[in-house]
């Protein structure tokens, strides 16, 4: 019996599986480095994208200028989306403030304030923007 060659994963094919993967309640921390060891990177990135909502350009930007401030500033993007879904539909508002969900560094304050972090996700937004001739896609 012959095998199908492989699929090449394109952007619109792993975004759309990541966001399988997070409606099946799978796309998950664990999951991520999983498939980074796998060797599916390009999987990692369409699940930050599908996590933190915001689009693969960006993240792609974010990870490629190995900014820890960048890379911190993504991940609490990530966290804040989550707890924004855990509060569930019309119940946005009750979630808890993104300056509530700021992990403390060991001697209890955080490396960055919020407009420092808020100021990071516009930078490589606006990087993005600006190397795809200024328009990024959501998805």
């Amino acid at each position: 019996m012959l095998t199908p060659p492989p699929v090449a994963e394109g952007p619109a094919k792993l975004l759309v599986e990541a966001k399988r993967l997070k409606a099946e309640g799978k796309l998950t921390e664990d999951m991520l480095v999983d498939a980074l060891v796998g060797g599916r990177p390009a999987l990692v990135l369409a699940g930050l994208s599908v996590l933190s909502g915001l689009p693969l350009t960006v993240i792609e930007k974010i990870l490629s200028a190995h900014s820890a401030k960048g890379v911190t500033a993504l991940i609490l993007e990530v966290e804040a989306a989550d707890a924004l879904r855990r509060a569930g539909p019309g119940r946005a508002g009750a979630a808890a403030p993104r300056s509530e969900t700021l992990k403390p560094r060991a001697d209890g304050g955080f490396p960055l304030s919020e407009e420092a972090l808020e100021w990071q996700i516009g930078f490589f937004t606006d990087m993005a923007a600006e190397s795809s001739g200024g328009v990024i896609s959501l998805r």
